[in-house]
């Protein structure tokens, strides 16, 4: 759960009678990890496996395309029985019966293709003929005209004035259509007129042009636009309905070409001699008596198994992972860092502890909450289930911060359903996590203004001293486990009392104003003023020297003589002393984004009040206002929950990450072939 599971590294060795029966079996047991060879072996004769196995994964992503054009995720059917006498043929055999089918889809989907490129041009040339279809006349008989030249397009508003400058030597018209656009005809004989377009494109003029195939009359055209919009999208929908009738034999088609993809996995990593075939991978421990079943019953028991140890720890070894099902979508988020080393903690749990804590503390509000909350639950839980359900989580953190910050949608529906009162109700001055700003405008007092500032400094410097004092403690575990007892000694050791000599005055106090009173007497008056003074001064200092000496008196202990090398060192200490400040200061961004997150929605309220003062008396004013405040809420939720997502990430992945974690290791990832049965019959 913490560290990688144990796997055993073997080597197993069957009569080349029976190795298609032993790979069948490997193949749908879903415990074996193949480990391909580190060289080129010199009876590697699997060579012939290897453009089969080109073949079935071209077809494999051609059949994800295919499913993708019909707007389908890729499908496994379960429950099947494969009958194989040779792997190369039962893969000809396959694509030669679905050739047809390869055909029909390809056909239809070069027209698809086509018509949906052909809609995205009619679209855009619709919304260009949008801003002229007022007009009622053919303008294409201006633009074929001899005696004259004649363009007419848009321009931004902004530019307008500088246009007007150019319209000497020509005939300029033109017509604001909107708040941001100009609608610009020009004519005159040719040189002015290109001279003239020459000039309004550099100002960000776009010309409109509608091509033969439609009337020259924009108004008509429009009409005729629509027209062909219409039709294409419903040859579209004809034609995806006629591929979505031969949904099942794609699947079933595209389950055997999976199969004999991940079988040419194994195929095309074995060695083999005359009379004996060589597989070399990994199992985990758990499943190390299973897979010899495997292979007993595969071959009537003419096997070996050579086991070359049971491992953890060594750099090749694949890292098997298990986490409680609760904690597996933080999964995905680690794995954007890297794997873990097989040697390394695993900090998944930690990470779904601290990542929704976070992003509650910078993102408080029962409303944005909930618009996470359901943005995870509707769009993302459909295309990824784990980045779905860290959504979920996240969400319902906001929300739950959101309450403790007497925030929904802001402080005004907060104040409109007696959010405030509740919390006064229990003996609460204010909301435990209410924001300063939000005191601010709402007539609280300076004292609890401030009161509330510094709890909300005081958590951000809190969860960053627990963070960066237990990462640097699991960086110790970390070289203890890789049996790195120089880097535990010289470099891991002494990092982490620095980190504790730094923060333990904010673990300990919960105060920012007294830690730092305490940081500063320490520094100051050389350690003098008590217990944690002392602590803190001379913990600082001998961690410091450590870092600059450590690494040389541990080599001096194993007899390597003393060796340093002075530049390795000094920026070894220099490194150490800006993690220190900066990765503490870097936790002030809870702070910062929640004070952000309560400035802008104060903004929101204040321009909702100046809007409508006086409430639902005036309906327009009042409509308008709701309106805007909607509007304001949205882009909150939306820019802040991807910003807030961002720095959470920031913290855990270079604020914490770097004290232990690596994320340069190898997953471990059996052949899986889910509740598939290969029957291998000899030919």
């Amino acid at each position: 759960m913490l560290v990688a599971n144990r796997v055993e590294e073997v080597v197993i060795a069957v009569p080349n009678t029976q190795y298609d029966k032993v790979v069948a079996s490997l193949a749908t047991s879903g415990i074996f990890h193949i480990e391909p060879p580190t060289k080129e072996l010199s009876k590697y004769s699997m060579r012939i496996y290897r453009s089969a196995s080109a073949i079935s994964s071209e077809r494999k992503a051609r059949l994800e395309g295919f499913f993708k054009a019909i707007n389908r995720n890729p499908e496994i059917v379960s429950g099947i029985s494969l009958k194989i006498s040779n792997w190369v043929d039962f893969l000809n055999e396959l694509i030669e019966q679905n050739k047809d089918l390869e055909t029909i889809f390809e056909k239809n989907i070069t027209i698809l293709n086509e018509s949906k490129n052909k809609l995205n041009d009619l679209i855009e040339l619709k919304k260009l003929i949008r801003y002229i279809s007022y007009i009622d006349t053919d303008i294409r008989k201006a633009h074929e005209s001899k005696l004259i030249s004649f363009t007419i397009g848009i321009l931004p508003s902004e530019m307008i004035e500088y246009a007007k400058k150019i319209s000497n030597d020509i005939i300029m018209v033109y017509e604001k259509f909107q708040e941001d656009t100009f609608v610009i005809a020009i004519a005159g004989n040719n040189e002015n007129v290109k001279k003239a377009y020459s000039n309004l494109v550099k100002l960000g003029f776009t010309a409109i042009s509608i091509p033969s195939e439609f009337s020259g009359n924009p108004s008509k055209a429009d009409k005729e636009i629509e027209e062909e919009i219409n039709k294409i999208n419903k040859e579209i929908e004809e034609i995806i309905e006629k591929l979505q009738e031969k949904y099942e034999n794609l699947k079933d088609y595209y389950t055997k070409i999976f199969v004999i993809n991940e079988v040419f996995k194994i195929l095309n990593n074995t060695a083999t001699s005359d009379t004996t075939s060589f597989i070399h991978g990994f199992v985990d421990i758990k499943d190390s008596k299973k897979l010899r079943n495997i292979i007993k019953n595969a071959t009537n028991d003419r096997y070996l198994i050579y086991s070359l140890g049971i491992k953890r720890g060594q750099r090749e070894v694949p890292t098997k992972m298990e986490i409680p099902r609760i904690f597996k979508p933080f999964e995905s988020i680690l794995k954007m860092y890297g794997t873990p080393n097989s040697n390394e903690i695993i900090p998944t749990i930690f990470m779904a502890i601290t990542m929704p804590i976070i992003f509650g503390l910078m993102f408080p509000d029962i409303g944005h909450g909930l618009l996470v909350l359901l943005f995870g639950l509707f769009f993302l839980l459909p295309r990824s289930k784990d980045i779905g359900k860290v959504t979920i989580i996240l969400g319902a953190a906001g929300i739950v911060t959101g309450f403790l910050a007497n925030e929904f949608f802001g402080p005004l529906p907060a104040e409109a359903l007696h959010m405030g009162e509740f919390w006064k109700s229990l003996g609460f001055q204010s909301a435990p996590l209410e924001s300063p700003v939000d005191i601010s405008i709402s007539g609280g007092s300076q004292q609890l203004m401030q009161k509330l500032f510094y709890l909300s400094m005081d958590i951000s410097f809190w969860i960053g001293a627990f963070m960066l004092i237990f990462g640097t403690l699991l960086g110790i575990a970390n070289s203890y486990l890789k049996s790195d007892y120089e880097d535990l000694l010289g470099e891991k050791l002494p990092l982490f009392l620095l980190f504790l000599s730094a923060g333990l005055p904010f673990l300990l106090y919960f105060n920012t104003t007294e830690a730092g009173s305490t940081i500063k007497q320490a520094l100051f008056g050389l350690g003098r003023g008590g217990p944690m003074e002392a602590f803190v001064f001379y913990g600082a200092i001998i961690s410091l020297i450590w870092i600059l000496i450590g690494k040389g008196i541990y080599r001096a202990a194993i007899g390597e003589g003393f060796r340093l090398n002075p530049m390795e060192s000094f920026i070894g200490l220099f490194e150490s002393m800006l993690l220190v400040l900066g990765n503490s200061i870097s936790f002030l961004r809870i702070m910062g984004l929640s004070l952000a997150h309560s400035g802008l929605m104060v903004g929101f309220t204040i321009l909702y009040l100046v809007i409508d003062p006086v409430g639902p008396k005036n309906p327009a004013m009042f409509t308008a206002a709701i309106i805007v405040y909607i509007l304001g809420n949205l882009l909150t939720a939306g820019l802040e929950g991807i910003v807030a997502f961002a720095h959470n990430l920031r913290l855990h992945f270079y604020e914490w990450f770097n004290k232990f974690f690596t994320g340069n290791g190898v997953p471990f990832n059996p052949i899986r072939l889910p509740s598939i049965n290969i029957i291998f019959q000899a030919a």
